[in-house]
């Protein structure tokens, strides 16, 4: 849910109408008569024309995501550890199959 949906909103709000409104057919023809009628081709990036301006948002938009997943990844690294450290702090109970099977 903190990765997957940011990212879902972003690409639907963003990422969707440009895909959408582009001029493109779905296979790289740039014709501005055409009109595609296959309403799941024109909600993708090959409904793009080729060197089209509006592609630098996909690049931007990766960049993005890759910065959101490394930022979630350190902070829940960092909370991992932190419990973790806690955690060994602690004494624990005997344990009684390391009694049995390791001896000191």
């Amino acid at each position: 849910v903190q990765f997957f949906l940011p990212v879902s909103v972003l690409s639907c709000g963003v990422l969707l109408p440009i895909h959408f409104t582009a001029m493109g057919d779905g296979y790289n023809r740039c014709e501005s008569t055409f009109e595609n009628d296959d309403r799941l081709i024109r909600t993708t990036v090959s409904n793009m024309c080729v060197g089209d301006p509006l592609l630098w948002v996909h690049f931007i938009f990766v960049y993005i995501v890759l910065a959101w997943a490394m930022w979630l990844l350190q902070k829940h690294y960092v909370a991992y550890s932190s419990l973790r450290h806690h955690y060994i702090g602690i004494p624990q109970k005997p344990n009684r199959w390391f009694d049995r099977y390791i001896k000191e």
